[in-house]
């Protein structure tokens, strides 16, 4: 009986050697926001379905990674066989990548769950914050009136913000193809904690932003051409009434922007001015307080930090296990 249970131990320690700091990241999440739904599921329609669905990703997720890490696909590197070469470069891509290609449907996700607690937003908190830093103006209002005179810079300030969609999609590429495999899980991890801190802020502290609560004094009113309309575009069919606290686009771009620095300092420097330039755009565009912002900077740190804590821990607890194996 306890070899039994020794050996059942021992297997499962086994396949955990499977999971890296990602990977228990994301499934933690949707583990934590499945128990959440549990109890607070007020106006959600079929909200034991989105259970079942939290459930079933999980499992694929698990189920994928497993295959991915097993033998089968493993013995296909180095096959002289171009498919076969082909087909292990494939698995190796998406088990490097997986998370960023979910977190936007995990961001749609927790737009459907912002009034879950509350039934309205706390936009007058954030309103009078930013009147408070700014002597009482509106920054979305005083930058946007600029629209009215400079349609140029509301183009660049529009190609900026809708920049942010292919942003991680970019660096994530540069990463993976000069084979910098580490740097881009860990950047994958802590983009992940950054967006769980702003998806669950969403939750708790629900607020619509300026283009809602402050378009009767000019915010979000501006008028532009080509990329303008594509920033439009994107916010009107991406964008919730609600998850405006805090900045997940200044989050992200914020930990892919320190990431590049250490990683890749050419393209640091390249991204710096148009990351610069998309912070100002989500105020500008009246998509965002300034507090807002400032939260996502905030956000975007704390995922830094809690990433590195992680590694951290999980390279310690390694080389504990190894020990203790020899």
């Amino acid at each position: 009986m306890v070899s039994t249970g020794g050996m059942a131990v021992r297997d499962w320690r086994a396949w955990a050697e499977l999971l890296k700091p990602m990977d228990v990241a994301f499934l933690a999440y949707l583990t934590g926001l499945g128990a959440f739904l549990l109890v607070f599921h007020r106006g959600i329609p079929n909200w034991p379905w989105l259970i079942g669905l939290h459930i079933l990703t999980m499992s694929a997720v698990l189920m994928f990674i497993s295959w991915a890490e097993g033998e089968g696909v493993r013995n296909l590197y180095g096959s002289p066989k171009l498919l076969y070469m082909i087909a292990y470069r494939l698995v190796h891509f998406f088990r490097t990548t997986y998370p960023g290609w979910l977190y936007a449907l995990l961001y749609k996700e927790s737009g459907l769950l912002i009034h879950t607690i509350w039934p309205g937003t706390f936009d007058w908190v954030l309103i009078r914050m930013d009147q408070m830093l700014f002597f009482g103006l509106h920054p979305s209002v005083w930058l946007g009136q600029l629209g009215d005179k400079w349609f140029w810079f509301t183009e660049y300030m529009s190609f900026s913000y809708a920049m942010y969609y292919f942003l991680l999609f970019v660096v994530g590429l540069t990463l993976y193809f000069r084979r910098k495999y580490s740097p881009l899980e860990a950047m994958l991890l802590r983009v992940g904690l950054a967006f769980y801190i702003c998806f669950a802020l969403f939750i708790l502290f629900p607020a619509a932003g300026p283009r809602f609560t402050l378009a009767h004094l000019g915010a979000n009113r501006l008028n532009g051409g080509f990329f303008f309309g594509i920033a439009q575009a994107i916010v009107n069919y991406e964008g919730y009434a609600g998850c405006a606290f805090p900045s997940s686009h200044v989050a992200v771009a914020f930990v892919v922007l320190t990431t590049m620095r250490r990683y890749e300092p050419v393209m640091h420097k390249i991204l710096l001015p148009l990351i610069i330039s998309l912070f100002v755009s989500t105020v500008y565009g009246g998509y965002h307080y300034v507090v807002d912002v400032l939260a996502g900077i905030g956000a975007g740190w704390l995922g830094m930090l809690w990433g590195e804590q992680i590694e951290q821990w999980w390279i310690k607890r390694s080389l504990e296990e190894t020990i203790y194996a020899v």
